[in-house]
């Protein structure tokens, strides 16, 4: 019995989710319509500064995550920010208890059904919560609202460490510098902006917070990542990097601070649960500030084979030789349209440096698309053109949570987009389209891994599920 049902039964609820009820009519896409923009320009956000930062500690479930914000905030991103006022919210101990008591017990399948689904709105959301405190009600478990969000908090925190430490410890990892390397080779991007962060700010501030190409020039000129800086995304929902005015920027600080966050915690737990001691190269214990200062002082071009440690930690060659990367993969979708969305995932391409020319593969889709139609159905769409791309096969993978039409013959709207592409020089006359999509869509068939990944709250979780379950094809 699934979630719904369940809510059926104990509470007599009508609960029908109508999928198609309010969603305007998709517009048709033309030949030439959404031009790649490689930056968002981005109005000033309305939001109040210290209001955002305010609710930073309801981001976090654990008093250590807090204290490791502010040390990422006051020692390398703004050390004129004072955060001393910052208040833990903290998960205490009888709250912790009935947490404990409610997983050993039977209902607790409960609560994991409704933590798959995805959150596509608050309005839902909040809908989905009441719906579940009446339910845990009925079945003698009472939780008010903050404390279930808290509850997926916890559980989501539980499959990301696990996620995590799937990913870092598929390379060889013996010693301390061992995890910090494939730390620094998985998170190469948000490393970089943390390290220049401080520069680019001061700069955007006396260059009037515009992001001109002169503005451009100058970080170039003091040996500032720009392609890395570019290439970023913080966590605050569609925020790119943006330092076309200081509230953005600042709110884009908070959002990269809050990721880092979350993954040197991470790292620390794993480095805990393999008794791996926390010393520098004197043999004396470091704390936090000393662990980030060491992670960012390694770069990539003194990490012996990075290359192939990159390999085994975040890219693989499927059947067919086709590649799948990490950098590859969006797991929440943006886009609402199917144009935007073909749009997004070409972004992928041409920020992971596969492809060169983004707009040329975006119209060979849109010619590809007027001739046969990729949504496949069961939420599945398999679009796919030929580019200049620099390996034979490419794939990349985007995960929508609100659904997208691509005017599939079930008229069920996409969630789960294969996006492949190939190299016409390298084939010649013999496309591997068709044995590439056969085997594609026999894959999707297997209900369980099209809910996996619908269900996936991160980039790193898509890569897990791909990885561990595409092995599948060589016996399709």
């Amino acid at each position: 019995m699934d979630f719904w049902d369940s809510i059926w039964e104990a509470t007599g609820i009508s609960y029908l989710m109508e999928l198609m009820k309010g969603r305007k009519e998709e517009k048709k896409i033309q030949k030439g319509q959404e031009p790649l923009h490689p930056t968002k320009e981005r109005e000033e956000s309305k939001y109040d500064f210290n209001g955002y930062l305010s609710v930073v500690p309801k981001t976090f479930i654990y008093l250590e995550q807090l204290e490791m914000f502010k040390t990422i905030i006051t020692n390398f991103l703004y050390p004129h920010l004072n955060l001393d006022w910052l208040a833990p919210t903290g998960l205490t101990k009888s709250f912790m208890e009935k947490v404990e008591k409610f997983r050993t017990s039977s209902e607790y399948i409960i609560f994991t059904n409704f933590n798959k689904r995805p959150i596509k709105n608050e309005d839902e959301y909040s809908n989905d919560i009441f719906l579940l405190q009446r339910l845990l009600s009925y079945k003698g478990f009472e939780f008010d609202r903050d404390e279930i969000i808290r509850m997926k908090m916890l559980e989501d925190d539980r499959q990301g460490c696990s996620n995590f430490k799937k990913i870092i410890s598929s390379s060889n990892t013996h010693t301390l510098r061992d995890y910090l390397e494939n730390f620094v080779v998985l998170y190469k991007r948000m490393i970089s902006v943390i390290r220049d962060f401080s520069k680019v700010y001061e700069m955007a501030a006396q260059n009037i917070f515009s992001q001109n190409k002169d503005f451009y020039n100058k970080l170039e000129s003091i040996s500032v990542d720009v392609g890395s800086l570019k290439d970023s995304e913080s966590f605050t929902p569609g925020l790119e990097m943006n330092f076309n005015s200081e509230n953005n920027a600042r709110q884009f600080m908070l959002g990269i601070a809050i990721d880092a966050t979350v993954l040197i915690i991470k790292l620390k737990r794993l480095l805990l649960e393999n008794k791996i001691e926390l010393k520098n190269d004197k043999g004396e214990h470091i704390g936090d500030r000393e662990l980030i200062q060491m992670i960012l002082d390694i770069r990539s071009a003194e990490i012996v084979d990075y290359d192939v440690k990159r390999s085994f930690l975040c890219e693989f060659k499927g059947p067919d030789n086709a590649f799948f990367s990490m950098d590859l993969i969006n797991s929440n979708l943006e886009s609402e349209h199917k144009g935007a969305v073909l749009n997004e995932m070409v972004r992928l391409f041409t920020k992971a440096g596969k492809i060169k020319d983004g707009n040329k593969f975006y119209q060979n889709l849109l010619d590809s698309e007027s001739i046969m139609n990729t949504g496949i159905g069961q939420n599945i769409a398999i679009p796919n053109a030929p580019s200049d791309v620099r390996d034979n096969i490419c794939v990349a993978v985007g995960i929508s949570k609100k659904g997208i039409d691509f005017e599939s013959f079930d008229r069920r709207l996409v969630k789960i987009i294969f996006m492949f592409t190939w190299n016409e020089e390298i084939f010649k006359n013999a496309s591997p389209r068709i044995k590439i999509l056969a085997r594609l869509s026999r894959f999707l068939k297997d209900k369980p891994i099209r809910e996996a990944l619908k269900n996936a709250k991160s980039e790193e979780e898509t890569f897990v599920i791909l990885k561990e379950n595409l092995a599948k094809l060589d016996n399709l």
